[in-house]
């Protein structure tokens, strides 16, 4: 017999059928994630039918039916829909194995806090230059990979056919090395466009791991288009097709969405695996998007350790022991971050010592925290970096955290 309501919990998901049914919860919260765990429990079941309803929970959970209306399902394994990689080494998305089993897709290996979810992989088709593709997952690729192309590519498009029940877009970029930007910070010679959809910026330079939604309309075409102008170069982006009623679709305008508690958000062409990197892009201006979640009231941002933060001036000008100030608000004209209603966390080394400030710029980030939601920070680059005075510039690598409610 079960020892408590949490003993039930493990096996994923409950069916009810019984008026007597009740609902329990048993909620994990470590190293700043959190996973809510629920269980329906019959209160007034004999040990036999409790065992008999859990077998009969294996066996549905092996093939569930979408058509089956006598029962109500349930779902009690919450897991954030983060990309994974799977343990056979592709791109996927992690959900609770109930979730992955409903949308009829493969489950390839564990991930999330304590293994509770798995690494989803759906029905994928992968695709190169010149292809159209309908399908709810296609990986778009150059040529020859997962090797660099032997030679430059030109225009390599792949038009996507958004479903009829389709309103975004979600590129995640497995693997993304394009040249680096110009003097400027312009995408001159090789870069990702995207067309059909919301507005993305031109994206080039170093940027595995980054992802962007876009929004689309329904039954229309979106087409990505990478321009590749040298050899060496290689991409995997995975793009999925995102219901309009899903739970997995980032509001409107968010070019980036984050659903965790806490996490890191980059720049494009941030390339924190060498002392120079590159540099950020111009022309940029877009939103970063993070969940609201319950019992959380306020969000900080901070520099991540070890990273840069350098947006405007020349960083070379300035001795490594005494690295350029922060800048806020009206000193930020040309390229900064913008973050809603933020209260300065250290403002010792900005002229005036504010407390408040929505923009930020130059070499250093002094920390902020905003209480505005939704949560959402926005970059902005304009054309120019040299002609500016502004040289090697990074970008920017921040961590966040959600702050729970006092």
């Amino acid at each position: 017999m079960f020892n408590s309501a949490c003993d039930i919990c493990a096996t994923g998901s409950f069916r009810a059928s019984s008026t007597t049914d009740k609902m329990y919860f048993c909620k994990l919260g470590f190293l700043g994630a959190s996973v809510l765990l629920g269980c329906w429990a019959v209160v007034q079941a004999s040990p036999a039918s409790l065992g008999a309803q859990r077998e009969n929970l294996l066996a549905a959970k092996a093939a569930p039916s979408d058509n089956d209306a006598s029962i109500q399902e349930r779902t009690f394994i919450q897991i954030a829909p983060e990309p994974c990689t799977s343990a056979s080494g592709r791109a996927g998305i992690c959900r609770s194995s109930y979730d992955c089993a409903k949308r009829r897709e493969q489950s390839d290996g564990r991930c999330a806090l304590f293994n509770l979810g798995v690494c989803c992989v759906g029905a994928s088709t992968t695709q190169t230059c010149n292809a159209r593709t309908s399908s709810q997952e296609t990986t778009f690729t150059n040529r020859n990979y997962p090797s660099a192309q032997n030679a430059a590519a030109g225009s390599c498009p792949i038009t996507v056919s958004a479903g009829s029940n389709t309103c975004q877009l979600r590129l995640d970029m497995t693997e993304f090395s394009l040249a680096q930007p110009n003097s400027e910070g312009v995408c001159a010679t090789s870069y990702l466009t995207v067309t059909g959809g919301s507005t993305v910026p031109r994206i080039c330079g170093e940027n595995a791991g980054q992802h962007l939604y876009v929004d689309v309309t329904s039954g229309t075409d979106v087409v990505l288009d990478v321009i590749s102008q040298s050899v060496d170069e290689k991409w995997s982006i995975k793009v999925t097709q995102i219901p309009c009623n899903s739970a997995d679709r980032a509001p409107t305008g968010c070019l980036q969405y984050f659903t965790t508690t806490s996490g890191t958000i980059s720049s494009f062409n941030y390339d924190s695996s060498t002392t120079t990197g590159g540099n950020h892009l111009s022309d940029q201006s877009y939103g970063v998007c993070i969940m609201p979640q319950s019992g959380y009231c306020s969000i900080t941002y901070s520099q991540t350790s070890g990273s840069d933060f350098s947006l405007t001036f020349d960083p070379n000008s300035f001795p490594p022991t005494a690295p350029g100030p922060p800048l806020v608000n009206g000193d930020c004209t040309t390229d900064y971050i913008i973050i809603p209603g933020a209260t300065i966390t250290d403002s010792s080394n900005i002229v005036g010592t504010p407390t408040t400030a929505d923009r930020f710029c130059g070499l250093a980030f002094p920390g902020a925290t905003s209480s505005i939601q939704p949560y959402n920070l926005n970059f902005v680059s304009n054309s120019l970096e040299i002609t500016d005075g502004d040289i090697d510039n990074k970008g920017f690598q921040l961590d966040y955290t959600l702050n729970r409610c006092p």
